[in-house]
């Protein structure tokens, strides 16, 4: 959940926990912490630490910084560079994305949208 620090400013941060079955480090612990501003009504800029902490040890942690665009209010590109802070983590990295919203899927659908034919109304025209 963000904090607001206003002048558009925001503060976020997570904590998660996931178990990697693809990996020999079965249980991973995950923080993040993001500073983000507004530069425009469409435009932001953020900073962000990330730290994974496996269960076997071997943690890596890095910082995060970049931009992106609100296309509208369903899509967005950004993009990130980033170096890490630790011996185990990559020395840098880029990258470019594209995300999209999708609302209303698991929400029940329009009971207008799913009335029997027989019950929709209908527009008779007469032609002579």
């Amino acid at each position: 959940m963000p904090v607001g620090t206003g002048a558009d400013w925001a503060l976020n941060g997570m904590e998660t926990g996931f178990f990697a079955s693809s990996s020999d480090r079965k249980f991973i612990y995950q923080s993040t912490l993001v500073i983000e501003k507004d530069i425009t009504k469409r435009l932001f800029a953020f900073v962000e630490y990330v730290g994974n902490f496996p269960s076997d040890g071997g943690n890596n942690q890095f910082i995060n910084s970049g931009a992106g665009y609100l296309i509208d209010d369903r899509q967005q590109i950004d993009f990130h560079v980033g170096f890490g802070l630790v011996r185990n983590a990559r020395s840098y990295f880029f990258g470019l994305g594209y995300s999209f919203r999708i609302e209303g899927v698991l929400q029940q659908r329009d009971r207008a949208s799913t009335r029997p034919l027989e019950a929709t109304p209908r527009l008779n025209l007469v032609t002579k």
